[in-house]
């Protein structure tokens, strides 16, 4: 590079002094040709320090003023931008693995409700402590609620996720248990925020008991988000417009080899995304507490049948519906 800069514009001399924040290089400042050389560097050096102490009061300021008031963690804007110079980092050095790892605390909605916001703000900054002690870094974020954000070495994600995890839980003055998402930082990341979002939907993936924690991203992931997004935001217009009908299952008698009665499943068939099975939208309704839209809606589809089979005069079956324990 300086080889570029003096063939360029034909320097013969070049006075360059480093500045660094914390132990990290930043960058130069310095002077072409100086007439002095002796009091060219003296200069340069004080502007390198002078450099140097603005760039970190500027940080410090930021993260006085941003800081989270809970864990007095740093802003999110200052993570934002670490990560940015990470992902530098991981272009000039396609060797450096570097994990975004998302850490939440299992139901911590209700972990509120039951035990107050005092004692939510409390685990909150234990979850905040044991991060950084088992990870070793400072960079270290909480975006809102009971999402943190940290940056691990790819070769100590899985301990460290699993030494948080036994941490928390082993912990008696809570009683809690936290979920975590690994997305692998790469040179083709262009916007952090993505990044982040990655890492929440792998969190998102994962089921949150004593077994399994943790999750790492697969694009598969980001398409079932899309898609629950949707059944989310669209389960209204299915119910009034018909996209949700009812299929009845006949039940076998094992004794009587004949048909006993009929359970009535629940068929959404989309204009975008077709025909979609039960195990793609019941889970997600339920996640989102909305699941009794649907089996309020089966259930009148059954009796809407029922009622047209007796104004006939045709004999009805005995039909099963299934309803969620979510709807009580």
């Amino acid at each position: 590079m300086l080889y570029e800069v003096f063939s360029r514009q034909e320097l013969s001399s070049l006075v360059l002094c480093p500045f660094y924040f914390e132990t990290d290089l930043v960058g130069f400042v310095g002077v072409d040709e100086p007439k002095d050389m002796s009091l060219a560097l003296s200069v340069m050096q004080i502007a390198s320090s002078h450099m140097a102490g603005l760039l970190q009061r500027s940080f410090y300021v930021e993260k006085g003023a941003s800081a989270d008031s809970v864990t007095n963690l740093c802003s999110v804007t200052a993570f934002r931008h670490h990560v940015v110079y990470e992902l530098a980092e991981i272009k000039a050095n396609p060797g450096l693995k570097l994990d975004l790892v998302h850490f939440d605390i299992s139901n911590f909605k209700f972990f509120n409700k039951e035990h107050g916001l005092k004692a939510g703000d409390e685990l909150l900054k234990r979850l905040a402590q044991v991060i950084i002690q088992e990870v070793g870094s400072p960079w270290l974020v909480r975006s809102v609620a009971d999402h943190f954000y940290a940056l691990i070495p790819n070769s100590k994600v899985d301990q460290a996720i699993r030494n948080v995890h036994d941490a928390i839980i082993e912990d008696e003055a809570f009683g809690a248990s936290i979920r975590a998402g690994i997305y692998p930082l790469s040179a083709s990341d262009q916007q952090v925020s993505f990044a982040m979002d990655r890492a929440r939907i792998a969190a998102n993936n994962a089921v949150g008991n004593y077994r399994n924690y943790y999750c790492r991203y697969e694009e598969k992931m980001e398409a079932d988000l899309t898609l629950a997004n949707y059944l989310l935001s669209h389960i209204d217009e299915a119910v009034d417009k018909g996209w949700i009908k009812v299929y009845y299952q006949p039940i076998v008698d094992t004794f009587s080899s004949k048909i006993s009665t009929y359970e009535a499943l629940a068929r959404w068939i989309d204009p975008k995304y077709g025909f979609l099975n039960p195990g793609e939208f019941i889970e997600v309704l339920e996640r989102g507490h909305l699941i009794h839209k649907l089996d309020l809606h089966i259930l009148d589809l059954v009796c809407q049948d029922l009622e047209e089979a007796m104004q006939k005069g045709e004999t009805y079956p005995m039909v099963s519906v299934n309803l969620s324990r979510y709807d009580l």
